[in-house]
């Protein structure tokens, strides 16, 4: 089967299931390990690299909603 036919069949998939192929994919291209269920989780290191990005960039909002 070609890539062709592949989004072929994902555009003709329900929104929800569109989302779930979306967020695997996503998981594939960020580098974390996708379950075979139905939700897609991080590996500890991916997460840890995400949780440093967010804290740095919304420094301040974190802070102030801290108090």
């Amino acid at each position: 089967m070609s890539a062709a036919e592949i989004i072929e069949q994902i555009k003709a998939l329900p929104p929800r299931d569109q989302h779930k192929v979306a967020s695997f994919v996503r998981a594939l291209t960020n580098g974390a390990r996708v379950p075979a269920g139905d939700a897609a989780t991080m590996d500890s290191e991916t997460f840890a690299k995400a949780k440093t990005a967010v804290f740095q960039k919304h420094d301040e909002v974190l802070r102030r909603l801290a108090q």
